[in-house]
């Protein structure tokens, strides 16, 4: 809603030279993913088109450090 109170959620981390987040709602549908470590989840679902409701959602989160470990 634009008030700058949790507006996106993003993982903070540094010191990474690739990522890819996946995030799952609680049926297991993928409702956003990325490799943009830059790119926050806004909470959009459905293309942009819909908002995701309150709730849990899981997510999986692959990074490598800058010595590709």
């Amino acid at each position: 809603n634009d008030d700058e109170l949790n507006d996106y959620w993003q993982p903070v981390m540094t010191g990474i030279s690739s990522y890819d987040i996946t995030i799952y709602n609680r049926w297991g549908e993928m409702i956003f993913h990325s490799k943009d470590p830059e790119l926050p989840w806004t909470g959009e679902i459905h293309d942009g088109t819909h908002f995701a409701p309150n709730g849990v959602y899981n997510y999986i989160v692959v990074a490598h450090d800058l010595l590709n470990q």
